[in-house]
């Protein structure tokens, strides 16, 4: 099967026409350059689309609407957009055409899908640390769909054993609270046998509780209004004697009311005869006096006086508190003799005993009265719990009927799930063991090191069990397997998903003898693409279409010189305007990216932050490789086709970009030596310049491999941004 004429209308970056965008391969190969952003992914897409009905893109996005994707944006609602190929198969010509959201014509061929290779799913292979090495293959060989699956239905079966496992802890929880009620009810009725014996419900079921309380609050009553006149008795007996014992004493002082009254006279006298020292004589009557004597008299009377009006203040505020007493007695007495005759308040002596007595009675009352409504409150709580415990039996069988319920679908989920696992994991071991040992092998080692073969054969051995992948080399002169994952570099690992893509296509041709590319650049290491080219012209000279896409310039002059003119087509995207009824459209692609070599910058750091240190280095590289370009094509570097193994960043170098910048910008002279000479410093950008020749250090790290560390990438971003940055505003500011 080749393809001779692609058609593309109001597909991705390819506007919609009355007549649409034809693309004449005659069945040749087909090498398309474009810088990025003016549509060969476009192209890419629409083959792919059109041919298999799928976009991995779509998958590595995460695009849920297919179509929202492969529409254009400028269609509107009444445009039809398709893809129609016309391919020969047998040295017949066939039509396929598919309409987005119509129907397909399109004869479906098995595994046409591995035919298109993309550099993204091989860049994910490599930088993805995150996902298991088993997705990792998956992913690449295209089993997006079955992960996808797979995923979805152990989220589904986590969440069936989350609700197992709730529901479980619930009838756990329920059959706790149902043991919990039975000991209550147990102990209940024991107690209550122990009170009242075994026809305890009959005794009780008489008893109101309501009629209980307020016969012991009436009681309380009683006792409470006992008690207190029982204190106010006792309180009125101490008064009335404090105030006898207080009369006695004041008529023990023998004082007459007529010298209380003249108080003040003698108050006056005595101080008088302290104020004079030398009286002889009577200031009254003049009769002769003897001062001391008579000083004294009055102190003797004065204190006399003072201790009987103090004692004349006790009485009064004794027969206050009297009156008071009296007054409670009074309240008391006639709240008493609502319950008891008058008769017990004639005698004293007797109500006192009276008193004390119905005192005694009345808390025993209380007290049985207090145990009855105890009673009643445990009678109530049996009742309770017994209620409760028929409603805990209700949802107790409920949990058990959910429990069953749940149980059966997570053992289910759980056993579908397990085999999917492992009828998946099959599809994956299949899928390898068919790949040959030898072919991987062959194809890794011409588009890596095609003048030293140091790799025997690849290991790769799945285990469908456990989800992991052994994949392991054979290195000559060495006995022992080494980890490739570990082993090899960066892009070296990118050449091998490159290897084991193109063998699987190989192994399942199905006379699907063309193959597309997106971009194979990025797919290798740069450093390999005279080695993928050979590759490439060796597929072709197996009756191989090659449809390739290209962002790089030198690549796609190296490839048409490689190739027989007469054996290929070219073509070039680019960006323009076109009108459609007044409205302003882009034929192809989306808006043209500038000076991306910014865009790996900020990637590196990113994946720096993320401490993705493989990655970080991969971009920088990138930026590397990119502004090179940039500034030769801008110097117009002059490159010899006839040393193809030169091309990159080397050839770069030995093609003497740094001299071609000093004679062109000979004022910059020295801040570009010097520019240079910092990157050539740098221990990973040192070997880079100088083609990465096989070392112990970067390229071939055995065992003793010296890795790099956090701080040496930031370095190295640091130095590629400013070299990045001095570069491009070298060759932008000195425009004539």
């Amino acid at each position: 099967m080749k393809i001779k004429t692609v058609k593309i209308n109001g597909i991705r970056g390819f506007c919609y026409c009355e007549t649409p965008h034809i693309i004449n391969l005659d069945s040749k190969h087909f090498f398309l350059f474009g810088e990025n952003g003016t549509g060969k992914s476009s192209f890419f897409d629409a083959l792919e689309w059109g041919l298999t009905g799928d976009v991995n893109e779509t998958r590595v996005r995460k695009v849920g609407n297919k179509s929202e994707y492969l529409r254009n944006k400028f269609c509107s609602e009444s445009d039809i957009p398709f893809v129609e190929i016309i391919y020969e198969n047998n040295r017949e010509e066939r039509v396929c055409k598919r309409t987005l959201g119509g129907n397909s014509n399109c004869e479906i061929k098995e595994n046409i899908e591995n035919n298109f290779i993309d550099a993204k799913r091989i860049e994910e292979f490599v930088i993805d640390t995150k996902q298991s090495l088993w997705n990792r293959f998956a992913r690449l060989l295209g089993f997006d769909s079955l992960i996808k699956f797979e995923e979805q239905l152990k989220w589904l079966r986590n969440k069936a054993k989350n609700e197992f496992d709730n529901i479980k802890q619930k009838l756990n929880l329920a059959n706790q609270q149902i043991r919990n009620l039975e000991e209550k009810i147990n102990n209940l009725n024991n107690r209550l046998k122990t009170k009242l014996g075994e026809n305890w419900e009959s005794l009780l079921e008489n008893e109101d509780e309501k009629s209980l309380l307020k016969i012991v609050n009436e009681l309380r009553d009683k006792e409470r209004n006992l008690k207190n006149y029982e204190e106010v008795l006792f309180e009125k007996e101490r008064l009335e004697k404090e105030l006898k014992d207080t009369e006695d004493r004041k008529e023990q002082l023998k004082i007459s009311t007529s010298e209380i009254k003249i108080s003040r006279v003698i108050n006056e006298a005595l101080n008088y005869f302290a104020s004079e020292k030398n009286i002889e004589k009577c200031p009254v009557c003049e009769q002769p006096i003897i001062q001391e004597k008579v000083f004294k008299k009055l102190q003797d009377l004065k204190e006399k006086l003072d201790k009987v009006i103090s004692l004349d203040k006790q009485i009064i505020k004794l027969n206050e508190q009297l009156d008071s007493i009296m007054a409670k007695e009074i309240d008391l007495k006639s709240k008493i003799q609502k319950y008891y005759s008058k008769d017990i308040f004639n005698d004293n002596d007797k109500l006192k005993r009276f008193l004390k007595q119905e005192l005694i009675n009345l808390k025993m009352k209380i007290h049985e009265y207090d145990i009855k409504i105890s009673l009643l409150a445990d009678w109530g709580k049996y009742k309770q719990n017994i209620e409760n415990l028929k409603e805990e039996n209700k949802t107790l069988k409920h949990l058990e009927d959910e429990y069953h319920i749940k149980k059966k679908i997570f053992e289910d989920i759980n056993r579908f799930y397990t085999l999917y696992e492992q009828k998946y994991g099959r599809v994956i071991q299949e899928e390898l063991e068919e790949i040959s040992k030898k072919e991987i092998t062959n194809i890794y080692n011409e588009i890596t090191q095609a003048s030293d073969q140091y790799i025997e054969y690849i290991v790769i051995e799945p285990n469908i069990e456990n989800h992991e992948i052994t994949f392991k080399l054979k290195i000559r002169g060495r006995e022992k397997l080494v980890d490739a994952i570990t082993f090899l570099s960066t892009g070296h690992l990118r050449c091998l998903g490159f290897a084991l893509l193109i063998a699987r296509m190989k192994l399942n041709s199905n006379n699907l003898n063309f193959i597309v590319i997106d971009d194979p650049i990025y797919s290798v290491d740069h450093e390999r693409r005279y080695f993928l080219i050979r590759y490439l012209g060796e597929l072709a000279k197996k009756e191989y279409q090659l449809i390739i896409t290209t962002s790089d310039r030198t690549f796609f002059d190296i490839i048409r010189h490689q190739f027989d003119k007469n054996s290929f087509n070219a073509f070039r995207t680019f960006l323009d305007n076109y009108s459609v009824s007044g409205i302003q459209e882009v034929i192809l692609g989306s808006a043209k990216i500038e000076y991306h070599p910014r865009n790996y910058i900020e990637k590196a750091e990113k994946h720096l932050k993320m401490k993705d240190l493989r990655a970080a280095v991969l971009y920088s590289r990138l930026a590397l490789e990119t502004v090179l370009s940039i500034v030769a094509k801008k110097i117009e570097l002059e490159v010899p086709y006839n040393d193809l193994e030169r091309i990159g960043i080397r050839g770069f170098i030995k093609a003497s970009i740094k001299e071609k910048l000093k004679e062109k910008y000979g004022n910059k002279s020295n801040e570009i030596e010097r520019q240079f000479q910092i990157l050539s410093n740098n221990r990973y950008f040192g070997n880079l310049l100088n083609g990465f020749k096989p070392s112990k250090e970067v390229h071939f790290p055995y065992d003793t491999r010296i890795s790099y560390v956090y701080d040496e990438i930031k370095d190295l971003i640091d130095i590629v941004k400013d070299f990045t940055s001095f570069l491009l505003n070298l060759i932008n500011k000195n425009k004539k």
